[in-house]
């Protein structure tokens, strides 16, 4: 009876030890991906016409900043993410949204995607479907592929991920004001102060009303009323499919967390971690 108790604490202390290298592993992973040469990196591949479908403030003269969403169907923070872009849009937020099937290419919300591209209005099916409405298979040239391969370059591995103009990716879902703030923090146009470059040029986006592949600059179908955007930041509430509200930011960063249920069918671990 002793041995069998020594034998299950060896077992015990060595899975701590495994699950504490492993968390550490993936923690340098997410700081290394916050790094000055992959936030260049991914600088540089945002300036590419990545056929994103596009939330714009009403006034498109009062964009402060941009973020780019990659996102999922099978995501239900991607889905409450979604619901903050009406917010989002009244403090000045642009939002473009990419797509990220996290089951990969071929699987029934990589191919829901792609018939969102290829419909007639993208941003309308995009908008059905996220809330789980089903939508008309459709093939044609889309960019569903690409983005799905800069999100694996540039080390995603949940959903909802937002990518900042300075290239800095944080995942999770956040409230509106809270994203926001951080948005414009993180502009293009700050990011270009302190690196003493020209501010941002209008990056090249397709518009609506061209060929069905092609995405959409309007502004997004009503979802919520957005009351009291101006209340002080609240902490993050989660990630859908790793770790919940993770921020990815440099060295110096912390992260502030804030445990949200999830929906039925999220499989994300419950353990939150911050990148130092």
């Amino acid at each position: 009876m002793k041995m069998k108790i020594n034998i299950n604490l060896k077992q015990t202390v060595a899975l701590v030890l495994l699950l504490a290298v492993s968390q550490f592993a993936t923690l340098n992973a997410w700081a290394e991906s916050n790094g000055a040469k992959a936030k260049e990196k991914r600088i540089e591949d945002l300036k590419k016409d990545l056929q994103t479908i596009n939330y714009v403030p009403k006034d498109p003269k009062d964009t402060k900043a941009i973020i780019y969403v990659l996102t999922d169907l099978e995501c239900d923070f991607c889905t409450k993410l979604h619901h903050e872009i009406p917010k989002l849009n009244k403090l000045g937020v642009e939002v473009r949204m990419m797509a990220m099937p996290r089951q990969g290419v071929g699987s029934a919300s990589y191919n829901t995607l792609v018939s969102v591209w290829c419909s007639k209005n993208p941003q309308q099916s995009f908008e059905r479907a996220i809330e789980g409405a089903a939508i008309k298979p459709q093939t044609c040239k889309n960019p569903v592929k690409e983005h799905f391969s800069l999100g694996n370059k540039w080390g995603i591995i949940g959903t909802p991920t937002i990518v900042f103009e300075d290239g800095t990716l944080k995942a999770g879902y956040f409230p509106a004001a809270q994203l926001a703030k951080e948005a414009i923090k993180r502009s293009s146009s700050q990011y270009q102060a302190a690196q003493g470059k020209p501010e941002r040029t209008e990056r090249s986006t397709t518009d609506q009303g061209k060929e069905p592949q092609l995405t959409t600059n309007e502004a997004p179908v009503n979802n919520e009323s957005s009351k009291a955007d101006e209340k002080a930041a609240e902490k993050p509430t989660g990630d859908d499919s790793m770790l919940k509200g993770t921020e990815l930011k440099s060295k110096d960063s912390t992260s502030k967390t804030r445990n949200s249920k999830p929906k039925k069918g999220d499989s994300m671990p419950k353990a939150l971690f911050s990148n130092q």
